[in-house]
């Protein structure tokens, strides 16, 4: 894990300075309300742990060695589209931290209150609405900027845009599966619970937290249909294990570790495979569970509740099974591929890394 350690601080170290210089070179706008958006997009785009961006280069790598200016357009491009997408996630799940600092929505709303009252948190979701949208056009200029002119730059773009497509789709099934919960609503035929919940994780965090990056850098290095049908694979898995891992933080860790509040999946009555879990079991476990769903504030009294249903019930143990059954398999995915062997350590690095990490 040592390789990749010292890879991601380069990475992310580049990732920022070339951040920086892209942004600070775009036009500026004398209209200060149009300045001030721009700053505060860009502030949230600092600060990210810059995973992501890491794995463009990591994919990238597997058939092409060093850095290049082609990498670094799409590590940076790919970093302002996971920007834009937390700010349109910050907003549907009304939350008022992210990567340590306060969302853009909260902010906004703030400027308005007083006098605003209730209309403030409108007017704030509103404004943070515009500059996510900006920030996914951003993404979309830088793309072309730095690799416009690569013989392979439609079909990077189709398949860029894809991940776009099913990140969205999959945000639309979460959002969706969590109001029917809350509202006692039924499933819609031909799927279970736990099912649903899997198509979100697959869709929403598998395409654009692990299959994205990789698969963009390899398409940039030249990679063909059978390379990157193997890295989806592994992918896959990753991005799986890794959102059930994030929902266990969620739960279980520690917002200062998180750089966001703890229990706000509970509070937004977030659909995860512990929730499922529960649904199955059912009974009075279960309805318990309900009593604190949904809740605008958790105490930290309420949260061990929470925490101790979910670990009696067996639910925990349920999904940290699953998470060690997903690494497992990506690592033999990945043993199988036929990439070069010397070209894989950095990537068995990085799925250690995050099975351990804590944040």
């Amino acid at each position: 894990m040592q390789e990749f350690l010292e890879f991601y601080r380069e990475a992310a170290a580049r990732l920022e300075t070339g951040l920086a210089r892209w942004t600070s070179a775009l036009p500026k706008s004398e209209n200060p309300i149009l300045r001030t958006g721009r700053e505060r997009l860009y502030g949230l785009n600092g600060g990210g742990k810059r995973l992501r961006g890491t794995l463009v280069y990591i994919g990238y790598q597997m058939l092409r060695e060093g850095w290049a200016a082609e990498a670094d357009a799409l590590a940076e491009a790919y970093e302002l589209f996971q920007t834009a997408i937390l700010v349109h996630d910050d907003i549907i799940d009304h939350a008022d931290r992210r990567r340590g600092m306060e969302t853009l929505h909260s902010r906004y709303r703030r400027d308005f209150t007083p006098p605003g009252g209730a209309g403030a948190a409108a007017a704030g979701a509103a404004l943070a609405l515009c500059l996510g949208d900006l920030g996914l056009y951003l993404s979309q200029q830088r793309l072309a900027e730095g690799c416009g002119v690569h013989p392979r730059f439609v079909d990077l773009l189709r398949y860029f845009n894809g991940i776009v497509i099913r990140t969205i789709e999959g945000e639309l099934l979460d959002v969706q599966l969590s109001e029917a919960e809350r509202f006692g609503l039924p499933l819609p035929e031909g799927g279970s619970h736990e099912q649903m919940v899997c198509d979100i994780y697959r869709l929403k965090t598998a395409c654009y937290t692990m299959i994205g990056p990789l698969c963009c850098g390899l398409l940039l290095a030249g990679a063909g249909p059978e390379a990157i049908a193997e890295m989806e694979a592994v992918a896959l898995d990753l991005g799986l294990a890794f959102q059930m891992r994030d929902d266990v933080l969620g739960i279980y860790g520690q917002a200062a570790f998180l750089g966001k509040g703890v229990g706000g999946d509970v509070s937004e009555f977030k659909q995860t495979l512990l929730y499922s879990y529960m649904k199955a079991r059912g009974g009075a476990d279960f309805a318990e569970l309900l009593r604190y769903y949904g809740k605008p504030a958790l105490s930290e009294a309420e949260l061990d509740a929470v925490r101790s249903l979910f670990r009696a019930a067996g639910a925990l143990d349920y999904v940290e099974g699953r998470i060690a059954s997903l690494f497992a398999s990506a690592r033999e995915k990945l043993d199988a591929a036929a990439f070069p062997e010397d070209r894989k350590t950095l990537l068995r690095g990085f799925i250690r890394f995050v099975e351990k990490r804590q944040a």
